[in-house]
């Protein structure tokens, strides 16, 4: 019980700070700084519960600047104490050498899940709430083994207009 409290509280916080998030991003960046354009890495520890996975423990890392300025590399990898585990990879911002307004991410994941609920309607009573919704039974699930991955690529192009005519990096 003490840990959903605790897991509640930090998400209102999380919830409540989202408006500061773009001085906070800033204030990070100008502590961080650039020395003479070197690729910046860094490393965060992270944990978390939740009633599906259990107590989770991960480590994300990553780098800017590499092997653009512009670019970023970001990589987690989680466990649970239920023997769910992930990795998640996300690469932003390549830009092409031959196509200067053409930039790639890529975001690549594979993850195992040995206690994921899957809320089905079945055959309902009269009445009855759809399975997951928020008047359901808080038993209304099933609960099975599951394994994820996916590979993601987003092509953006930066039109000639606006900001984008002079600067076409992001």
């Amino acid at each position: 019980m003490n840990a959903i409290c605790f897991s509640s509280f930090i998400s209102a916080v999380l919830i409540l700070m989202l408006p500061l998030r773009p001085a906070l991003a800033d204030l990070t960046v100008r502590e961080l700084g650039r020395d003479n354009g070197e690729p910046e890495p860094y490393a965060v520890p992270y944990g978390f519960v939740s009633e599906a996975m259990g107590f989770v423990i991960g480590v994300a890392g990553g780098v800017s600047g590499l092997p653009q300025e512009q670019n970023s590399f970001v990589a987690t990898a989680l466990v649970s104490d239920n023997d769910a585990a992930a990795a998640y990879a996300f690469f932003n911002d390549y830009q092409f050498s031959n196509i200067e307004r053409l930039f790639l991410d890529a975001s690549i994941s594979i993850g195992e899940f040995p206690r994921h609920r899957v809320y089905l309607d079945q055959v309902r009573g009269v009445g009855a709430a759809p399975a997951g919704s928020n008047r359901s039974l808080s038993t209304n699930f099933y609960e099975t083994r599951s394994y994820t991955s996916w590979i993601e690529l987003d092509f953006k192009y930066v039109l000639d207009i606006g900001h984008g005519k002079y600067t076409p990096n992001r």
